[in-house]
């Protein structure tokens, strides 16, 4: 368990900019907008991870990782959920899913950059064409 999720029901509730990690029965659980929901997962191993993202790159100089916004940002959430993953089974063998990346407001053009959902899912999907991930696009 991380220092910004809680424990329900064998859940782990991940709040926006959080990141968890289930083994055996744990599940993970948030919920999305704009924001997208990472999940890394070894099916035989029974382990996966969740960060819930909600920027696509950390441009402030200062790493999230240990803190408690280290879902925050996809470039940095994605290698954390990895690392600690590995930690738990070196030998992973990971898959993905991403859920999310809505478009909250119809104000805004599909290509502006205030277009966050689509921002979000563009940067995770191409952290995971560059780690060779096999995923599920359910977006």
């Amino acid at each position: 368990m991380f220092s910004n999720t809680t424990i329900e029901n064998d859940q782990i509730l991940i709040p926006m900019a959080g990141l968890g990690i289930g083994i055996n029965e744990i599940r993970l659980r948030t919920f999305v907008g704009s924001c997208v929901a990472i999940c890394l997962y070894d099916k035989s191993k029974k382990i996966c991870g969740m960060a819930h993202v909600m920027l696509p790159k950390n441009n402030t100089g200062k790493s999230t990782f240990g803190t408690k916004f280290e879902g925050k940002y996809a470039d940095e959430a994605i290698n954390t959920i990895i690392k600690k993953m590995k930690e738990i089974h070196p030998d992973i063998i990971l898959q993905a899913k991403i859920v999310g990346g809505a478009k909250i407001f119809d104000c805004i053009d599909n290509n502006s950059t205030l277009n966050i959902g689509k921002r979000n899912v563009s940067a995770i999907r191409l952290i995971l064409k560059e780690k060779k991930f096999l995923w599920s696009p359910n977006i």
